[in-house]
């Protein structure tokens, strides 16, 4: 993993997971658990942005620009960058 701060952006960038969580709740389910993580960011001005090896998957907080994760979570500061890339790494944790 890699983590960089530049100004008010936090950047996650996950290369690689070397557990496996047995037991973890569904995609829409934690999707919803970030809706107050994302809103206590977007008040603090502050985006944090999760990365699956350099490409963008999601963002919370302030920069957040919701489409589909809005329909889901109601929630204007979450946004879903590559569905396929979350899944992807929600299935790797």
């Amino acid at each position: 993993m890699n983590f960089k701060s530049i100004g008010n952006r936090r950047i996650l960038d996950i290369i690689d997971i070397p557990i496996k969580l047995d037991k973890k709740p569904g995609l829409i389910k934690q999707l919803t658990e970030a809706k107050s993580l994302a809103k206590d960011l977007s008040k603090k001005n502050i985006t944090f942005e999760i990365q699956l090896k350099g490409a963008p998957v999601m963002k919370l907080g302030k920069e957040a620009k919701p489409k589909l994760a809005k329909i889901v979570t109601l929630s204007s500061d979450i946004e879903i960058t590559d569905l396929k890339k979350l899944k992807k790494l929600s299935d790797l944790i």
